[in-house]
């Protein structure tokens, strides 16, 4: 279809088809799976699309050709996007990991025209932030380079309207935003301090991974925020049982990231620590270590051995840089004999 009639899509052809692919990527369980090839091909694909080129595989030049035929809509200023279709680029471009320089500039302006007028809201700030993250995380990851954020004066605008109304981002949303100003690097302190203060009352609410993502978001920018802490904490024990490790281990990390201590929280994060251990994957392990080694309060040094003698079971399979740094970081921080021998 792209290649047939592509040339001629409006706005929301070009939203509806970037939002069924990426539906379909490899990485949605209802489509794709875990069908070797369908994986191969979808990955040639989108690799096409970071710098289209003439010729290859069909799928190639139909992404590509999507990508550039989308980012013409945008820029030519001939119909008037709509917010949703926007925000509909946005997500896919971001779920599907799209490089393309030109389509995500024509996003960013495109945004930045939404926000002048007044016409994007909470669900599409949320989601144009977490695409323009989601895309730099890739590039950043892929270099060794320092890749700075990218346009800055959208950042400024996007924190500025979740400013002026904090209390419209539901739960997935605020995560989102807030995941995506962290990933950046960008401590935008008014915003973070806006929609925080709006989420606290409602870290019930959150599922485990998008408590644990706020909490982190507003550590890695090095805010510690005790009432959202307070709540975070709250509303995490009585379902600590049913938290994923790594998000159990992303919320205690937060914690001892900011220096703050729960002794209830952290008490519970070694009772599952001791419970779970051989739960913990290479992430989930090397991040709670670092933690409990930087904790106090409430912190069970069975607990501690427990997952130290885990991370040495998993880290016969290797461990990735980030992983080595917080194992390190806790074994550093170890007394002599027990854990630090564990480990």
């Amino acid at each position: 279809l792209v290649r047939e009639r592509g040339g001629a899509f409006n706005s929301v052809n070009c939203a509806t088809a970037l939002h069924r692919l990426a539906k379909a990527s490899p990485a949605e369980p209802k489509a794709g799976g875990t069908d070797a090839r369908w994986k191969r091909s979808w990955s040639v694909a989108i690799k096409a699309a970071e710098a289209p080129v003439d010729g290859g595989p069909a799928a190639r030049a139909a992404v590509a050709a999507l990508c550039d035929r989308t980012a013409a809509v945008l820029q030519s200023g001939r119909e008037d996007v709509s917010a949703r279709s926007l925000t509909s680029i946005a997500w896919a471009a971001g779920r599907l990991g799209l490089g393309h320089s030109d389509l995500l500039d024509a996003i960013a302006a495109q945004a930045a025209t939404q926000l002048g007028r007044g016409s994007l809201d909470a669900f599409g700030v949320a989601n144009v932030a977490w695409a323009l993250a989601t895309l730099h995380a890739a590039a950043a990851g892929a270099t060794v380079e320092t890749v700075p954020a990218p346009h800055p004066a959208l950042l400024e605008a996007l924190a500025e309207a979740a400013c002026a109304d904090p209390s419209a981002f539901n739960p997935q949303e605020t995560t989102n935003l807030l995941w995506a100003f962290a990933t950046l690097g960008v401590r935008h302190g008014a915003m973070f301090e806006c929609v925080t203060a709006a989420a606290a009352p409602r870290m019930g609410d959150f599922t485990p991974q998008g408590l644990s993502q706020t909490v982190w978001a507003c550590a890695k920018v090095g805010l510690a925020k005790h009432s959202l802490l307070l709540s975070a904490a709250a509303a995490a024990l009585p379902r600590l049982p049913s938290f994923d490790p790594q998000s159990m281990a992303t919320l205690a990390w937060a914690f001892a990231a900011v220096e703050v201590e729960h002794g209830p929280f952290t008490a519970a994060v070694c009772r599952e620590a001791v419970n779970r251990a051989a739960d913990l994957d290479a992430g989930s392990c090397s991040q709670l270590l670092w933690a409990l080694s930087r904790l106090r309060d409430g912190v069970d040094p069975a607990a501690v051995v427990a997952v130290a003698r885990r991370l040495r079971a998993v880290a016969a399979g290797g461990l990735g840089s980030q992983q080595l740094l917080y194992a390190l970081g806790a074994i550093a921080k170890m007394p002599r004999g027990g854990a630090r021998d564990g480990a």
